[in-house]
């Protein structure tokens, strides 16, 4: 498999994967005033047609504000749901254990986790930060056989993870 193609299926699997997992927030739900932001480190640059989904090589991460089900009110039922969706998203689908942490005072969960799609073995790192009813999200990810080369910059992204 060339190059090319991988860079370009892996986009492409990380976007439908997005899609499938994650609840869309209407913009009109987004007017609240906080938002999760990160700094992007040197190299990174927006995706040409979604500026929510920052690029480098074959890795991505993407912001997104999500709206929490009925079933999954907290951040510890919120995360448990999130990983049962990538469940049902990804084939050999296996977690790191999810750990508690706060993002400008804010509850937050991480976990890290890597299945395949689409014939194509991923790996990701997640944080989702709660504040008003919702889970503000953080998804790292990359082809398996690049997410190492790109970790240090995903644990920058993370480390610089605030509410504004």
């Amino acid at each position: 498999m060339s190059k090319r193609f991988r860079k370009f299926g892996s986009l492409s699997a990380f976007t439908l994967v997005l899609a499938i997992v994650l609840l869309p927030l209407p913009a009109a739900a987004q007017a609240s005033g906080s938002r999760l932001v990160v700094a992007a480190p040197a190299g990174w640059s927006p995706h040409p047609s979604n500026a929510s989904v920052m690029m480098k090589g074959t890795g991505t991460y993407t912001l997104k504000p999500e709206n929490m089900p009925a079933e999954a009110k907290t951040p510890d039922s919120f995360a448990a749901f999130a990983q049962k969706n990538f469940a049902k998203s990804f084939s050999n689908c296996k977690f790191g254990p999810v750990t508690s942490l706060k993002v400008s005072g804010n509850e937050a969960r991480r976990f890290d986790f890597s299945g395949e799609v689409s014939g194509m073995k991923m790996n990701y790192i997640v944080l989702y930060v709660f504040q008003g009813g919702r889970a503000h999200s953080l998804v790292c990810g990359s082809l398996a056989d690049g997410f190492a080369a790109l970790k240090p910059d995903y644990e920058k992204v993370i480390a610089s993870a605030r509410m504004e």
